[in-house]
C-alpha cells in the first residue's frame, strides 16, 4: 500500500478475482492481486485514467467486497498497470478477514477505535487504544457481568435472582448491585470485567461469519474502562475454544505442509502463556516435520493437537511452509522467562537506551563486536528483541514507556536488517 512499512503490518491473502474500477462515471475491468484489511492490489489492462492519488471504487464479487478508496501507486508494466488501493474504511465479512489476523494488524497498525462485529442479532464491540484490546461490550444477554459471574461458579443460582430483582427496584447496575450486596469484593471487581471482556471476545472466534467495520478516533471515551489484555493470548485462547471439528480441520494446512516458527521477534516473543499440554506439542516443531507427522508424535489426540496448532496460527509464531528449512531450536528460548524483570532497574534501562538512540552506532545497540559473525548478529537481535518486545507494556505502568519500547524495538529491526545486509 503507501508504503513497505503498511505492507507489513497489514497481512496479505492473495488473490486472483475479477474486479471493477470506477472512475469519473467510468467503469474498468481488470484482476484482484491481493487485499488485505487496508487495501487491495490490481491489474487494469490497457491505459486507464486514474493515477496515484484518484478517488476510485472498486468491487470484487467473489469476496462480496465494494470500497471507496485512493490508488496509492501505479505503474506500467507491459499492456497493463498495476497498482494498489487504500480504502477509505476499514469494513467487511469475518469469512474473508480472520479475528485473529485483524487484531494483530490492528496492533500493530497502533490503531485507535472501536471494532464493532455483528452476526445476526448478536452486536460486539471491542475499543482499541494504540493496538491495544482495552475493553469489549456486546447486547446480548448472555455477555452480562452478573452472567459472567454465574459461569465461573462465583455466584449461586439464587443469588442471581437476587440481585436481578434488587437491581431492578434500586434503579441500580447488576455491576454496583454486586459489590453492594457482598456477593463480590470491591478488589475482585477488574478480575469480573476483565473476564467478561475476555469471553465476549472468545465468542467472536465462534462465529462462522458475520460483517465488521472499524471506526477509527484519536481518543476513546473516558467512560471506557481500560484493560490490559495481550492480543496474542486473546487469540491464543479464542481460537482453542472453538470445538467444531470440521471449522478447525477446514482451517488447518494440508497433511504435508510442513510448520515452522516465524523468524519475526515481533511474533515469537509476544505475551503469550501456553499451558503444559501446548508446550508439549509446540515442541515436536522443528522446521522439517510436516503437519502429518506432528500429529504422529502427539502425545494428545488429533484434535485437541490440530487446535493447539490452529491457535499457535493464528499468533503468528508459527507459519506454514511447503519445504524444510535448517531452523534453530528456539522452542526453549521462547519459552524462557525473560532475564529482564518488569522493575525500576528495567524502566530506566528503556529510559536510558531510548535517550541514546540517535548517537549510537549499530554494534554498540548490539552489545557485539564489529568483526561478529552472523550467527552471532541474529542471536544477539533475538535477544534484545526478547528484553524491550513491546508487549512488555502490558506490565509497565505507563503509555509513554510504551511508546519508547515501539520506537526501541522499531530501531532495532532497523539495525538487523543493515547488519545482516553488510554480510550478505
Amino acid at each position: 500500500m503507501a508504503s513497505g512499512k503498511n505492507k507489513r503490518r497489514f497481512k496479505r491473502y492473495p488473490l486472483t478475482s475479477e474486479c471493477f474500477i470506477s472512475f469519473e462515471e467510468k467503469s474498468f475491468k481488470g484482476s484482484s492481486t491481493d487485499y488485505s484489511l487496508e487495501g487491495i492490489g490490481f491489474s487494469v489492462d490497457g491505459s486507464p485514467p486514474f493515477v496515484t492519488g484518484s478517488n476510485v471504487r472498486i468491487r470484487i464479487k467473489t469476496l462480496d467486497l465494494d470500497y471507496e478508496g485512493i490508488v496509492t501507486w501505479s505503474r506500467k508494466s507491459g499492456n497493463y498497470v498495476r497498482g494498489g488501493f487504500r480504502r477509505k474504511s476499514i469494513s467487511g465479512r469475518l469469512k474473508n478477514f480472520p479475528v485473529a489476523d485483524m487484531l494483530i494488524d490492528l496492533q500493530r497498525g497502533l490503531k485507535n477505535g472501536i471494532l464493532v462485529l455483528s452476526n445476526g442479532s448478536a452486536t460486539k464491540k471491542i475499543y482499541i487504544r494504540t493496538g491495544d484490546i482495552v475493553y469489549a461490550t456486546s447486547n446480548t444477554a448472555e455477555d452480562g457481568l452478573i452472567e459472567t459471574v454465574l459461569r465461573a461458579g462465583k455466584i449461586t443460582s439464587d443469588q442471581y435472582r437476587q440481585l436481578c430483582d434488587v437491581s431492578q427496584k434500586k434503579e441500580k447496575t447488576h455491576a454496583a448491585m454486586l459489590v453492594e450486596l457482598g456477593y463480590l469484593k470491591p478488589e475482585d471487581f477488574i478480575w469480573a470485567v476483565k473476564k467478561q471482556v475476555e469471553e465476549i471476545i472468545f465468542s467472536i472466534f465462534r462465529w462462522e461469519d458475520g460483517s465488521f467495520a472499524f471506526f477509527e478516533s484519536p481518543r476513546l471515551s473516558d467512560k471506557v474502562i481500560t484493560l490490559k489484555l495481550s492480543t496474542a493470548n486473546i487469540i491464543y485462547r479464542g481460537v482453542k475454544g472453538i470445538h467444531d471439528i470440521a471449522s478447525v480441520t477446514n482451517a488447518m494446512p494440508p497433511l504435508d505442509a510442513i510448520l515452522r516458527f516465524s523468524a519475526d521477534p515481533m511474533d515469537l516473543f509476544q505475551e503469550l502463556s501456553i499451558d503444559a499440554a501446548d508446550n508439549t506439542i509446540l515442541s515436536l516443531v522443528d522446521g522439517k516435520r510436516t503437519l502429518k507427522e506432528i500429529l504422529s508424535l502427539s502425545p494428545l489426540g488429533d484434535f485437541q493437537t490440530m487446535g493447539t496448532l490452529y491457535a499457535l496460527l493464528g499468533t503468528r509464531i508459527l507459519y506454514i511452509s511447503m519445504q524444510q528449512s535448517d531452523q534453530e531450536d528456539i522452542h526453549e528460548d521462547l519459552l524462557k522467562e525473560s532475564s529482564s524483570k518488569i522493575d525500576p532497574a528495567f524502566i530506566a534501562r528503556v529510559d536510558s537506551l531510548y535517550s541514546r538512540l540517535a548517537g549510537i552506532d549499530h554494534y554498540s545497540f548490539l552489545g557485539i563486536e564489529k568483526r561478529a559473525t552472523q550467527d552471532t548478529i541474529r542471536r544477539a537481535y533475538y535477544t534484545a528483541s526478547k528484553e524491550y518486545h513491546p508487549d512488555k507494556h502490558l506490565q509497565l505502568p505507563s503509555v509513554d514507556l510504551k511508546n519508547k519500547l515501539n520506537v526501541i524495538f522499531s530501531r532495532l529491526t532497523e539495525v538487523y536488517r543493515t547488519l545482516s545486509n553488510t554480510m550478505t
